[in-house]
């Protein structure tokens, strides 16, 4: 009995750590054309439903990705939408990100207050 419990345990963690060889992140810094962070991007993989936004700093961290090949999406107000192909394996890619301003694009922006 002690046996079939030890097998049972050690299949389940075999195939738990293979579950998790199957999945990896992105990250990165988002940064505007004069080398400034960017706080607040958001930034998904198109398709899949995954995605960050970037801390204070302007880092973003997109986890449990799992392999394979997607388009990265990065959205900022005032800013032009930023694509590019990212394949992703069982580690970590790093891709930085630098984002164009789209000064046409801004005059969009509607900002109502109410008081």
């Amino acid at each position: 009995m002690i046996k079939k419990i030890q097998l049972l345990l050690l299949c389940s963690v075999i195939l738990s750590v293979s579950a998790f060889a199957q999945t990896g992140s992105i990250t990165g810094i988002v940064t505007d054309e004069n080398g400034e962070t960017l706080p607040g991007v958001n930034i998904r993989l198109n398709e899949i439903t995954l995605g960050a936004a970037s801390n204070t700093d302007g880092e973003y961290t997109i986890i449990n990705v799992p392999t394979g090949t997607y388009i990265l999406v990065a959205t900022f107000t005032g800013y032009k939408k930023f694509e590019r192909a990212v394949q992703v394996g069982t580690g970590i890619v790093t891709l930085d990100i630098q984002l164009e301003e789209d000064i046409l694009g801004l005059e969009e922006v509607v900002v109502t207050g109410y008081g």
